[in-house]
Order: structure tokens, then sequence, then C-alpha cells
């Protein structure tokens, strides 16, 4: 605080020692015709000219400075708002893709099915995708542990319509057929 008095206070000498200056400096560069016909003027005109030049170079101080400046500054905080909306709404986006579909990397039905089924110990015995994300595919697996199978279907209930599922307890396995939520395919896509 007492710094930022100190720079006010030295600005303030500054600005005044240049004010007083001002007219001497503006003196030496001017013809001598300008310098007769000013001292001929009356002190009270002298004093309306001198006001009129510090409101004119006030004002071309505002329009060249001040106000670029100030342009600049606003141009910034709308760029930074835009940019704070595009992340909400991205990070919105992203929670979403959790909730509904329990991961933010959406992959293709295939691949997610490469990487999960071993994640929850279940061995691939089969599989035949559709042509296409509106034909159902069929997948049978083996189980080792029941719950883990359930937690596997439970996932993938998420994304796709689970149908014809058979569970052959005796040979551990489960045949079923499934496609893909559309919604999922459109968002992989």
């Amino acid at each position: 605080m007492v710094l930022n008095r100190n720079i006010a206070a030295d600005f303030g000498r500054k600005v005044t020692f240049l004010m007083a200056q001002a007219p001497v400096l503006i003196s030496a560069y001017l013809p001598g015709s300008v310098k007769s016909g000013w001292n001929k003027l009356p002190e009270r005109d002298r004093s309306a000219l001198k006001l009129l030049f510090a409101v004119l170079l006030l004002t071309l101080l505002y329009l060249l400075v001040w106000q670029p400046v100030m342009q600049k500054v606003e141009q910034r905080k709308s760029w930074q708002q835009k940019q704070s909306v595009r992340l909400e709404q991205a990070q919105l986006a992203a929670y979403n893709r959790l909730n509904q579909f329990g991961m933010i990397d959406l992959l293709p039905l295939d691949i997610w099915l490469k990487q999960a089924l071993p994640g929850y110990r279940l061995s691939l015995i089969q599989h035949k995708a559709g042509a296409d994300s509106k034909q159902s595919g069929q997948l049978q697996f083996r189980y080792s542990d029941s719950r883990n199978a359930q937690h596997f279907l439970i996932a993938m209930s998420r994304f796709a319509e689970l149908s014809q599922i058979k569970v052959d307890q005796p040979r551990r396995t489960i045949t079923l057929r499934y496609r893909a939520d559309p919604r999922y395919v459109n968002m992989v896509q």
C-alpha cells in the first residue's frame, strides 16, 4: 500500500513538472510569428486556449490509448467467457456419456467387448457382429464367476439391447443376441 502511494506521488510530481515545463518546451519549437501572436493575446484567451489544448490532448489520449486498451480487455473477457461455456458444455457432455453408458471414451462395441471381457474374467467363445448397427449380433462366452458375468451383462445393457439370453450352467456359458443402442452408435461415429 505504501509502495503504491510512493509511486502515485512520484507520478504526480512528474506530471506537475511536465505541465510547468510544457509551455517552455513548446515555445522552443514554435516560429517567431506564432510566439509574437501568442504574446499579443490577452491572458484570458491564452488560458482558454490552454484549456482547449488540454481537453484536446485528453480526448486524443482517450481515443488513441484508453479506448483501444479497454476494447481489448472486453474482447479478452468475452473470449474467456466463451471458452468457459465451451468447457462447461464439454464437461457436461462427458458426464452425460458417463452416466448413460458408464464410460467417457466411447468405443465401438466390438472393441469394447474385446477389452471388457478379460476385465470381467470372461472368455469369448463366439462373436458374430451385425453387418450394421441396426442388425443384431450374437455373443457367446464362458464364465467362471456368475457375479462377474452378471456385472458384464449389466454393463453391456447400458449401450446395447440384450435379447435371447441363454445360460448353460453346467458348461458355464452364456449365449445372447444384442443390438447396439442407436444413441450410442451415433455418439461413437
